[in-house]
């Protein structure tokens, strides 16, 4: 075999990926959406080759051969941050997506790619601009931008052995589903209605200079006016 693909650059995906390339003379490459995990992965991996040749574990040159194997690849350059929301844990964990969406169609496509590779089944995709980290960003943009009967995909068919909504008292393999939300803009809606960014500054010192009450200008403003 010539080349072995690995999708996902967490703790398992890492584990795959070093265990195929000990045993193949092909090229193994793990891929995932965010730069992040693929930098965390090169960093295990790397330290798992370190620590076996330390051990006598493993020969120096085979390690060497085996770290030249393995390329890592980012699937979507336009992906700037991933957050994946457990509040409720597990399967029940909704992946957000940040990201720069390169051509009509893009956001749902990355959507899809994060829903196939993960046991998640909510993933939202949105724009660079929006704090996925902020819930009330979040109920913000699905009002703004997201259109549910154009902007939505349904995955049907799907087992999840630990998903509550699908559990059958006559059935043990009843199937479940995904849905990918694209909440990015689909057209260009124009500057925002602000002043610039430097009155905006200078509002904020004149508010700390005469003492009026102290506050946190929240990461959904701030990245307003960085657009302002």
């Amino acid at each position: 075999m010539e080349k072995i693909g690995i999708v996902g650059a967490g703790a398992m995906g890492s584990g795959i990926a070093y265990v195929v390339a000990s045993h193949l003379d092909g090229e193994v490459v793990v891929v995932d959406v965010a730069a992040a995990m693929l930098d965390k992965a090169r960093s295990y991996i790397e330290g798992v080759a370190k620590k076996a040749v330390e051990k006598g574990q493993a020969d120096e040159a085979a390690v060497k051969g085996l770290l030249k194997r393995l390329r890592y690849d980012m699937a979507e350059t336009t992906v700037s941050d991933v957050f994946i929301d457990l509040t409720f844990a597990g399967v029940l964990g909704h992946a957000i997506v940040a990201m720069k969406p390169g051509y009509p169609g893009h956001a749902k496509k990355v959507g899809r790619l994060v829903a196939m590779m993960t046991p998640l089944k909510r993933v939202t995709v949105v724009d660079n601009d929006v704090d996925i980290r902020d819930p009330i960003h979040m109920d913000w943009v699905l009002n703004a931008r997201y259109n549910p009967g154009r902007d939505t995909d349904l995955f049907s068919d799907v087992f999840f052995n630990l998903d509550p909504s699908i559990r059958s008292n006559t059935s043990p393999s009843v199937m479940g589903s995904k849905i990918v939300i694209d909440a990015t803009l689909k057209s260009d809606p124009g500057p925002f209605s602000l002043p610039n960014k430097e009155i905006m500054t200078k509002g904020l010192a004149l508010w700390k200079e005469v003492g009026l009450p102290e506050f946190e200008v929240c990461k959904r403003a701030r990245l307003r006016i960085e657009n302002s």
